[in-house]
């Protein structure tokens, strides 16, 4: 089902109750979507304000927006009549915020991160800032850690334990160091799903918040740039390649298990970020608008192929960054055999791997990291290349010594 928004530019919709919040970008606010019918979505409420409306976080009867210009209050007590509630002005270019208990976190563009107090939402207040890198886009909160994706820059871990004194703790630098593009986070339990754009997302154990370690990336079509997660399953936006649906049953062998496009075939355009509750994922698009699709997890009925054949497009690489032997993880074959190249940034062939008849859906190989001559390659980054018959998928890996 489709529900056209115009000029909707920014990207998060949040859901609370049986309403979607979805910020509309420059000057416009914040609009108030009633998906108690999923199938029929309508805009009920809206109300407009100055600054950029970007992210939005929900709790209790406020929206919390940042719109570039700082931190919007709005009271939504009743949807479809929200109004201004408080406002608060930040140095640099908000662009996200998170809220928990009597604080929101509020990301600027400019370097920081911004603890205000909304005790009493009226009147926000900035109480404590700490310095992250620049370009910090999203964040995500677990516990007493907030983590912060920064564009170029991976993601930084902030101790918040005592909010009026926020501490840098880690970082978590990305495998593909050529871009190292953080655009989004999101936490489920001990692991953080991090979006990379053109270079997928990558899976981090954050079961220590000071020394967060890389254990899975997954290459995408697109440019992954939101993930929502639902139970043993996500749903990733990836661009003009819609959503993909990924199995992260177990985080560190997370692997797609399918695709869908669900905006109608005369939009061109961008699925920029999704949320999923319930039986239904929302989602919004650069040139749709708000859009609501069935979850796929299960039969996946109106779930697109990725691969036009034999494999799909995206594999698991675990570990990466690998000190010496990687495993690769694929699925989808239907020819009888597959071959595995390995070759090096500049696009030599370093190896073939010997090639097998797999069995079962899901299939997946090692390389020891070794070359033809069995020698240790060096370190940096490996393409491994997985063929068979018209079709060819590739992953990277960050070989380390």
């Amino acid at each position: 089902c489709l529900l056209k928004l115009k000029r909707l530019v920014s990207i998060l919709p949040m859901t609370k109750g049986s309403y979607a919040y979805v910020t509309l970008g420059n000057n416009r606010g914040l609009a108030v979507v009633d998906i108690a019918l999923p199938e029929a979505p309508v805009v009920i409420g809206s109300v407009a304000f100055p600054g950029s409306a970007k992210g939005v976080a929900v709790a209790g009867n406020y929206a919390y927006v940042a719109n570039g210009l700082g931190l919007q209050v709005v009271d939504v007590t009743h949807p479809e009549a929200p109004e201004p509630a408080g406002m608060v002005e930040s140095p640099g270019d908000a662009r996200a915020v998170v809220v928990s208990g009597h604080y929101a976190y509020l990301a600027d563009w400019g370097g920081s991160l911004h603890v205000v107090d909304v005790a009493n939402p009226e009147i926000p207040a900035i109480v404590a800032s700490v310095g992250v890198s620049v370009n910090a886009g999203h964040l995500a909160v677990s516990g007493s850690f907030v983590y912060v994706a920064c564009q170029g820059f991976g993601v930084w871990v902030i101790d918040i334990s005592n909010p009026l004194m926020p501490q840098y703790v880690s970082q978590i630098v990305l495998p593909y160091f050529a871009t190292n593009f953080a655009y989004n986070v999101e936490i489920d339990g001990t692991h953080a799903y991090i979006m990379e754009g053109g270079s997928g997302f990558h899976v981090a154990d954050i079961s220590n918040p000071y020394a967060p370690l890389i254990v899975c990336s997954v290459d995408t079509p697109g440019g992954a740039s939101d993930i929502a997660i639902a139970g043993d399953y996500a749903y990733v936006a990836d661009g003009r390649y819609g959503l993909h649906v990924v199995d992260i049953s177990t985080p560190m062998n997370a692997h797609v298990m399918g695709g869908m496009d669900p905006t109608p075939v005369e939009f061109d355009g961008q699925v920029l970020s999704v949320v999923a509750m319930g039986d239904f994922v929302y989602a919004t698009h650069n040139q749709a608008g708000f859009f609501v699709a069935p979850t796929q997890c299960s039969s996946q009925p109106s779930a697109v192929e990725i691969a036009p054949s034999g494999i799909e497009s995206v594999v698991a690489v675990f570990p990466n960054p690998a000190p010496h032997r990687v495993t690769v993880r694929f699925g989808g074959l239907r020819s009888s055999a597959y071959t595995a190249i390995v070759h090096d940034i500049a696009g030599r062939r370093v190896r073939v791997l010997e090639t097998e008849v797999p069995a079962g859906d899901t299939h997946e190989f090692v390389w020891d990291g070794r070359d033809a001559n069995n020698r240790e390659v060096a370190a940096g980054i490996y393409f491994l290349r997985i063929e068979s018959g018209t079709f060819a998928a590739t992953a990277r890996v960050a070989v380390v010594r």
